[in-house]
């Protein structure tokens, strides 16, 4: 009976004891040695940090393998943090940080690897180009704009009304493409009815009316010019005229030759 403890009373093991079942104290334990399963119980007590408790104060250093925090933590001394041999100083780290979720100055020299999307940004230059100047004189896509000097693009370009009050040139032998029409093919086969003369060539049909001021022909609805009768005209007269229908003379007809 001297080895048998009972569960509602007090004792004191001497020996070796091993459960070989899961034991729950509802009462304190103590042991003379203080290593509990090969763990010292006086350390764990001074250098263990609950999760459960409070403000918790480490007085020495702590090596931690992995630490996830949900709330605040102050550091009075640096904080290591140590990946594949490398060792990176966690308070400068964090106070470099761009965020996305507050404003934030940048006073030193940001390089973006990949894409970046920003909603608003105050900045001087990007790629050493100075915004304030570039957006004086950029050509925006949404907005009216008049341009006063030369400009030359090297892409494609869309434009939904153009009007130029100036020249207008291509690059290269091509010239000006607009809408898959070489501009400066079409300025040199076009009739243009504000810039002097023109000479066409080869056969044209006009489907409406034509108004001319002075046309050089040689036919005109496969009649040939020179044996058109001009009303309006007195100095031209007409040799061997046959009328092949009834004609009305409004004012005096000249007969050269005349049958009775």
């Amino acid at each position: 009976m001297d080895t048998i403890m009972l569960v509602d009373e007090a004792g004191q093991v001497g020996g070796k004891v091993t459960f070989t079942e899961d034991l729950n104290l509802f009462d304190g334990l103590s042991s003379d040695s203080n290593v509990l399963d090969g763990c010292n119980i006086a350390e764990l007590q001074n250098g263990a940090i609950w999760k459960d408790e409070g403000d918790v104060t480490i007085d020495s250093d702590v090596i931690v393998d992995n630490l996830i925090i949900e709330g605040n933590v102050k550091a009075s001394a640096d904080i290591t943090a140590v990946k594949a041999g490398n060792k990176v100083d966690v308070k400068h780290f964090l106070n470099s940080l761009v965020l996305k979720s507050s404003d934030q100055s940048i006073t030193a020299k940001v390089q973006f690897l990949n894409d970046i999307y920003i909603g608003v940004v105050k900045v001087d230059t990007i790629n050493n180009v100075n915004i304030d100047e570039l957006y004086r004189l950029a050509v925006l896509q949404n907005e009216d704009v008049v341009i006063k000097c030369d400009l030359s693009f090297t892409k494609g370009l869309t434009v939904r009304n153009l009007k130029i009050n100036s020249t207008l040139s291509g690059r290269g032998s091509k010239g000006v493409l607009v809408n898959g029409v070489d501009l400066s093919e079409m300025r040199n086969q076009a009739v243009l009815t504000s810039d002097g003369s023109s000479i066409v060539r080869g056969r044209k049909t006009f489907v409406n009316a034509f108004t001319a001021d002075h046309l050089n022909a040689v036919s005109v609805g496969g009649v040939m010019v020179r044996d058109l009768v001009v009303v309006t005209r007195d100095d031209i007269i007409a040799d061997n005229l046959v009328y092949t229908a009834p004609i009305s003379i409004f004012g005096d007809l000249l007969l050269r030759f005349h049958d009775y």
